[in-house]
């Protein structure tokens, strides 16, 4: 990023408003660079891209990081949680209330009325639809993406090869596999949050054991 004038700490002084002026453009320049950069990684995630997406976020192809990542979930968390704590008197919405996401299609739990209901509400509102299914992808993209650093830190700790794959597989299942919107007592949230953490301490044990 260029700036075609540098300013001192003079200019700022002098002109409050061009500083406020010059701040607000850097911010809004970074902020657009930062929807663009998401954009180019849901745009791999909803071809199935998940490897390619961090790879090119890796060689700073596209100019995103984990925190970003994560930064940009919780921020599509809150949207949701608001959106749905409108919608949960009118449709019954309780914690025994899933909505699985599998190939751009999502299905309410469920042969209630009120289940019905709430799948055609989700068929025709396709804003809340797409913020769905995209969470969900980056949901996905943010597992694999800790997975690929915990197997650099195990091969720093010199654990087998054999041993990092089979790590590896275990968390490339969480991309793979059908994913769900759940609705507990602690909030709205994805099935596959959380799961790498749940097979890293379920190999952290194994490598302790190793000489």
């Amino acid at each position: 990023m260029q700036i075609a004038k540098a300013l001192t700490l003079f200019d700022y002084i002098s002109d409050n408003n061009q500083a406020t002026s010059t701040l607000e453009n850097l911010a809004n320049k970074q902020a657009s660079n930062i929807a663009s950069s998401i954009q180019a990684v849901d745009d791999g995630l909803s071809l199935g891209q998940f490897e390619e997406t961090l790879d090119k976020i890796e060689s700073g192809e596209i100019e995103v990081n984990s925190e970003t990542l994560q930064n940009y979930f919780e921020f599509n968390k809150n949207r949701l949680t608001n959106q749905f704590s409108q919608l949960i008197d009118t449709y019954q919405i309780t914690t025994e209330t899933e909505i699985s996401i599998q190939d751009d299609k999502l299905t309410v739990s469920g042969d209630t009325k009120s289940a019905q209901q709430l799948q055609q509400y989700l068929d025709s509102d396709q804003n809340l639809n797409r913020l769905i299914q995209q969470s969900s992808r980056l949901s996905k993209l943010i597992e694999w993406d800790q997975a690929k650093q915990q197997a650099s830190i195990y091969k720093e700790q010199d654990m087998t090869d054999e041993k990092i794959v089979d790590f590896l597989k275990d968390s490339r299942k969480i991309v793979g596999d059908n994913n769900k919107l759940l609705f507990t007592n602690a909030g709205l949230g994805f099935d596959s949050e959380g799961q790498t953490q749940a097979i890293i301490e379920q190999t952290e044990p194994k490598q302790e054991k190793q000489p």
